[in-house]
């Protein structure tokens, strides 16, 4: 079965960097203004993923297709099942994680960003939902 893709883009991002090995992976904003940037810190709390990178800029300062809502592509950073809850690692690629139903606040918090859409495991890339959550569990 063919993949189907259709997301929402935040509009007018550029990349930061060379973001050409980084094409599905998560981004965040860098400070900058719509610059965006592979999230280094998957435990940091004030690190806000913008979305998942669905293009491959290989220069600082050109566009960047960045899904931020609806179906997309991601690629996995360890073993996900389709239908989980999904966050991302220190890398940017996407892990699973558990609904925290204590409502846990720890230095461990990760951000919900949607659910798995298909099976995979570390290197695959696999379709996704995003929802953006919002910091919901811990790793």
């Amino acid at each position: 079965m063919g993949s189907i893709v259709g997301y929402m883009s935040v509009p007018g991002t550029i990349a930061a960097a060379d973001l050409s090995s980084h094409q599905y992976h998560v981004v965040t904003f860098n400070g900058t203004s719509r610059q965006v940037a592979v999230v280094a810190n998957a435990n940091d709390t004030t690190e806000h993923p913008a979305g998942i990178l669905q293009d491959d800029p290989d220069t600082a300062l050109h566009a960047a297709d960045v899904a931020c809502f609806g179906m997309a592509k991601a690629e996995c950073g360890g073993t996900i099942t389709a239908g989980e809850y999904f966050s991302y690692n220190n890398d940017g690629e996407i892990i699973a994680d558990a609904v925290n139903t204590a409502m846990q606040t720890t230095a461990n918090d990760l951000v919900h960003m949607g659910i798995a859409l298909e099976d995979g495991v570390d290197g695959n890339i696999i379709d996704v939902f995003i929802m953006n959550m919002g910091l919901q569990g811990v790793e």
